[in-house]
């Protein structure tokens, strides 16, 4: 079934929303007011996703991809609409995300936006065959590449060595990482025999400043120094640095992370000699800067290395903190049951959000929560739950520290009422 649209605007996942008949149309690749033709390719539940054919009319947001990858590569989803307009697509993303959990007067007070280009201080890539490059959108086919548009420079340098090397590896998923001293470092997810034959060449290459090989079993071999550098801030600004191994979870976007841990730190203020509950804290983003302030700290997390470096940073920092490694739903649930309260909480989850420990964290008392995440629809369910609490949203701000894709960092102040 073909039909034309008129787009009216973009939604979750960067697909393009048109009606026809009473019937929502899902569209990939279009933009706000673009006249399309679409063909219907899986009708679901209460929409119809399509597929689209052509460009009618042209939208005045629409833009030339940058990318000769745009369109296969799974990476971006929003190349052909201009940056000026990119990050109020994505405020009105936020938004509707949390009017579709039932909170309609939510508004996002600010959008900050930055370089959309080059911004990316990690890459993941993925060999199969001598292919090397990245998943294909919504498949797990390699789309081949020789360089990502919205990478920093140092990782397509090492993407044209990796793919010199890699070219004889049946198998592997390969992590690129960028540190805050411009530092390249290289992650071989792989059983390949001859994997550290490989990591050795990728080193004596100078690919990296060290090359990790990460067996299934767990098991990790290293060439190189290990020693990633980190940057982290606290409330006057000033650069705090925390190392940690290669594995370890950062923000990409360096460029934008100074205004999030900001951000973040702004909400939570003040906080000198108050107690916080930071649940999913890693290598200590926002952590250093509040026991810096002068919190007292109980960070929770399941990354051993990224809580040893967070650690070490503390410690070389005269600073001191709670740190737990462990599942924050059942630490929640611990603090619950003996009754421990805290001043402040903040929450920094993965894409699936903290639903299973919010009936416990509830229970804490704080006058205050603050919300991190780069996925507005499980953050918004959260929100909603903890407003059962007695707590209402404040303010929402959104980072655009993801350009041309549909990913935005949102961060959600709540107070008890």
């Amino acid at each position: 079934m073909e039909t034309v649209l008129k787009i009216e605007k973009v939604v979750h996942r960067g697909l393009g929303l048109g009606r026809l008949d009473g019937k929502v149309w899902l569209v990939p690749f279009t933009a706000p007011f673009d006249v399309v033709r679409a063909r219907a390719k899986e009708i679901k539940k209460g929409y119809i996703e399509g597929e689209l054919l052509s460009i009618l009319e042209p939208s005045p947001l629409r833009v030339e991809p940058k990318c000769p990858y745009y369109g296969r590569c799974g990476g971006c989803h929003l190349q052909h609409i201009n940056e000026r307009s990119q990050p109020d697509v994505k405020a009105q993303i936020v938004k509707e995300a949390f009017e579709r959990a039932g909170l309609r007067d939510v508004e996002v007070s600010e959008i900050v936006s930055q370089s959309p280009w080059h911004y990316r201080h990690r890459a993941s890539l993925h060999c199969a065959n001598g292919v090397t490059g990245f998943y294909e959108m919504g498949s797990h086919k390699i789309c081949e590449v020789s360089s990502c548009k919205i990478c920093v420079p140092k990782i397509n340098d090492a993407i044209q060595t990796l793919k010199e090397t890699l070219k004889d590896v049946p198998r592997a998923d390969v992590e690129v990482s960028v540190d805050a001293k411009a530092q390249v470092f290289i992650v071989l997810r792989t059983d390949f025999p001859g994997a550290k034959k490989v990591a050795q060449t990728l080193f004596a290459k100078g690919a990296g400043r060290c090359v990790v090989i990460e067996h299934p079993s767990g098991r990790r071999t290293k060439i190189g120094n290990p020693d990633l550098c980190l940057k982290t801030w606290d409330e006057n600004g000033t650069e705090i640095e925390v190392v940690v191994f290669p594995t370890v979870f950062f923000q990409v976007n360096m460029g934008l992370n100074r205004t999030l841990v900001e951000t973040v730190l702004k909400m939570l203020s003040p906080y000198c000699g108050k107690t916080v509950f930071e649940g999913y804290c890693g290598a200590g983003n926002f952590t250093v800067g509040l026991a810096k302030g002068g919190a007292k700290v109980v960070g929770v997390d399941t990354a051993r290395d990224a809580l040893e470096g967070l650690d070490e940073a503390l410690k070389k920092l005269g600073l001191d903190a709670d740190l737990i490694i462990g599942d924050v739903a059942q630490v929640a649930q611990d603090f619950a049951k003996n009754r421990r309260t805290f001043d402040l909480v903040l929450l920094d989850p993965p894409r699936q959000g903290v639903h299973k420990a919010l009936k416990d964290i509830g229970k804490f008392g704080a006058q205050r929560i603050v919300m991190v995440s780069c996925e507005v629809s499980t953050l918004a369910r959260d929100v909603r739950f903890l407003c059962g609490f007695g707590y209402k949203v404040k303010r929402v701000v959104a980072i655009d520290m993801f350009p041309q894709t549909f990913h935005v960092e949102t961060v959600c102040l709540l107070e008890v009422v």
